[in-house]
């Protein structure tokens, strides 16, 4: 492990299923251990699972602090942030130094700018690839006749109980690869999924594009019932 000297800001990631920041302070201070450095600032970014994400305040808060200081950022929860996009883009245009605890090629600063460019650099070319794949699927799906959605929204309305259930359960096994499909990209909130299925142009079980958290919710629940 690489010896640390110097001024640290530390960025913390609080998810909705989390209470406190408790164990990343502690894989904060192991990471540190063995230089001559001082943390002068921490910063929470609550997460909400939501588009609102993107944004990420606390670490806009967090670069400019580093620049403020000629101090290096300390990421104390990398995780799947490492393949979204927006979040490496924002760090690489904070133009500072960083590290992250988690992840064992980002220990130097020095070379993590280049690395990191490289990772979104690949990131963004496996989503065009899966988004090309995806649309190449939905193309053939409906060449081949597939209904991606109810395009008669009376038809589902007039079922029975019984009907209605089983049609819904034939909905999700059809919307189901596009689901994984957004997942592969980096969909990882259901919201997420909503946008992309509206992208996309898949219709829901009603008929419409007005995907919404909810619905892509009762989706994955009918698709893990499917299994």
């Amino acid at each position: 492990m690489a010896i640390h000297i110097g001024n640290f800001v530390v960025y913390y990631r609080l998810n909705k299923n989390e209470t406190d920041i408790a164990d990343q302070q502690k894989a904060v201070q192991e990471f540190l251990n063995g230089g001559n450095w001082k943390i002068i600032d921490e910063f929470v970014e609550t997460e909400k699972g939501t588009r609102a994400d993107r944004h990420r305040p606390a670490l806009v808060e967090a670069v400019e602090s580093c620049r403020r200081n000629s101090a290096t950022l300390v990421i104390a929860k990398m995780g799947n942030l490492l393949r979204n996009i927006p979040f490496s883009a924002k760090l690489l245009e904070g133009n500072v130094e960083f590290v992250a605890c988690d992840v064992s090629d980002f220990d130097a600063p020095g070379a993590n700018r280049q690395f990191l460019k490289q990772m979104l650099s690949y990131t963004i070319a496996e989503r065009e690839r899966h988004q090309k794949a995806t649309q190449e699927g939905i193309n053939r799906a409906r060449e081949k006749g597939v209904q991606l959605g109810a395009k008669n929204p009376a038809a589902n309305a007039g079922m029975g109980g019984e009907a209605t259930q089983k049609a819904a359960e034939e909905f999700a096994k059809k919307v189901s690869p596009i689901i994984d499909e957004l997942q592969g990209q980096g969909a990882g909130t259901l919201q997420q999924l909503a946008d992309g299925l509206k992208a996309k142009g898949v219709l829901t079980f009603r008929g419409n594009t007005n995907w919404s958290v909810s619905s892509v919710r009762n989706l994955i629940q009918k698709k893990k019932k499917g299994r």
